[in-house]
């Protein structure tokens, strides 16, 4: 069976993860695991010896391995729980992610404050990374797919069907609708002088993937093909939606460039009201 690995969130007054990730679990038919974290920095002291660093690093894991414990027996028992030591909490997720877990589950945000750790974890997760966030402001658990409809090599098409499938899923999951979406980039000063014809841009993504779209069965109002900038478009339609759920592919690049070149997902993250999942895929 298929597992979710959910990372226990640091704050109390954070986004239950663990409810909402046992829940996914449940519903996916996937076994779950919880991880919790801790780290404190120690003072380079006479007094702060080997022996009490230790003595204090295991104090503090044993305190919140017997709350994220009685956490998950009042979620029913029965999911393992594990506690580590690590300062740098995304490098280590991702690499117990890629041991066999087929998502992750976080919460990614605290009221409207975003974290760095989420988007170095976005960078480095090689499987679906599910970032819960309590600024949720949707009336529904509709789940919104991004498209690239545009690229026809095999690793974008390849994207795309794992993004239709891991859409698909959530659906099951909540019950709700699917809504795909796909923008032309276009910038605003271009779209602005009216020298394009968007509507013509429109149609043509329509009539380039007629079978795509036919397959998926969607009703008209449920395929959004938008003119403009992905960053501004996408957050404004889940909004406009109340979807529950924001599903997008992310880019993971090697080396300086994955540093200088951001991408889609992570831009789009500050903006979002909407759970989010984001689905990693490798440059080669």
């Amino acid at each position: 069976m298929s597992k979710i690995l959910i990372v226990a969130p640091r704050d109390d007054d954070q986004f239950d993860a663990l409810a909402k990730g046992v829940e996914l679990a449940q519903t996916l038919k996937m076994d779950a695991e919880v991880v919790g974290y801790c780290h404190e920095s120690m003072p380079t002291t006479d007094g702060m010896t080997p022996e009490l660093v230790e003595s204090i690093k295991n104090r503090l894991m044993s305190e919140l391995d017997d709350k994220l414990h009685t956490r998950m027996s009042q979620l029913g028992g029965g999911i393992p729980v594990t506690v580590r030591w690590a300062e740098y909490l995304a490098e280590d997720v991702a690499a117990l992610g890629d041991q066999g877990a087929s998502m992750i589950v976080k919460s990614y945000r605290k009221s409207d404050h975003l974290l760095p750790t989420d988007w170095h974890l976005i960078r480095q997760t090689r499987v679906p990374l599910m970032l819960f966030t309590d600024n949720h402001r949707a009336r529904a658990q509709d789940v919104l797919v991004a498209l690239d409809l545009s690229g026809k090599s095999e690793s974008k098409q390849m994207l795309n069907q794992q993004l239709l499938h891991q859409a698909k899923q959530l659906v099951k999951s909540t019950g709700g609708e699917l809504h795909l979406a796909y923008v032309v980039h276009l910038s605003r000063v271009i779209r602005d002088l009216e020298v394009v014809d968007t509507r013509q841009l429109v149609k043509d993504v329509y009539r380039n993937n007629a079978l795509l779209l036919e397959s998926l069965g969607l009703p008209k109002d449920q395929v959004h093909v938008m003119v403009g900038d992905e960053t501004q478009c996408l957050p404004q339609l889940a909004n406009k939606l109340q979807v529950g759920y924001f599903v997008i592919g992310a880019r993971q690049r090697k080396g300086i460039l994955g540093y200088v070149m951001g991408n889609t997902a992570e831009e789009i993250l500050s903006k979002m009201h909407s759970h989010l999942l984001v689905v990693p895929q490798f440059d080669q």
